[in-house]
């Protein structure tokens, strides 16, 4: 089966496991035999396995997983808007409001409703093919609003549950930050700045609402630029 001569290299063939293949199936073959031989538990305690376990800790707390997936997309597709925002991608809980009271009052919202509104405490964000925010509260309450990256205005119901319609669409929007412009008519109209924005370590959502109201329910007059703001922590 072999060709002597003339330089011409043998014809028989080679085996499949040579040279890193075989490396690698020994690697494996060793690392079966260790297996089988370890209890579950203590396998689950080997220094490879925790690491593997704090690492996938991380991927779920940071979204790490979602946010490379909608990366390949983007390389995949083109879109480059599968980029956008997708480090806001997750669910976030409330863990500080500053002012909010005080803008539902320059709206005239009763009570009830002001009550109602402070029960929303949880935040869901994706970050697809649209902007998707989604506020949830204890009871069963649900504000679901979806906006395109590509700043064509979006029609949705008033937040603030008063006949008509809120339009708004993104200014701007990038991995870690997205900018809305949200107007509504009267009845107690006004224009809202928003901006959802997470910090550089992936665990701290600051949404900004920068609020001018038509006619400012406590004075009577015309409203000026008012902001509050809430904050998050990732779950």
């Amino acid at each position: 089966g072999t060709r002597q001569g003339g330089g011409h290299e043998s014809n028989d063939p080679k085996p499949f496991f040579s040279g890193p293949r075989e490396k690698m199936a020994r690697l494996l073959l060793i690392l079966l035999l260790a297996i089988a031989n370890v209890p579950a538990d203590a396998f689950l305690e080997l220094p490879f396995m925790q690491g593997l376990k704090s690492f996938g800790t991380t991927v779920h707390k940071q979204g790490l997983l979602g946010s490379g997936i909608t990366r390949l997309r983007s390389t995949l597709t083109g879109d480059a808007s599968a980029t956008k925002a997708s480090k806001l991608t997750g669910n976030w809980k409330k863990v500080k409001e500053v002012n909010q009271e005080e803008a539902m009052l320059q709206l005239g919202l009763a009570f009830p409703f002001r009550r109602a509104a402070g029960l929303l405490n949880k935040l869901e964000l994706r970050t697809g093919d649209k902007f998707e925010i989604i506020t949830k509260g204890a009871l069963v309450v649900q504000i679901t609003e979806k906006y395109d990256f590509d700043g064509v205005t979006a029609t949705h119901s008033r937040r603030d549950k008063r006949w008509g319609q809120s339009q708004g669409k993104i200014v701007t929007a990038n991995d870690h930050q997205v900018r809305l412009d949200i107007k509504w008519p009267d009845p107690h109209g006004g224009i809202l700045e928003e901006v959802f924005e997470v910090d550089a370590a992936g665990d701290t959502l600051t949404h900004t609402s920068k609020i001018k109201v038509n006619d400012d329910a406590t004075t009577q007059k015309p409203g000026a630029w008012f902001t509050y703001y809430s904050v998050y922590q990732r779950v």
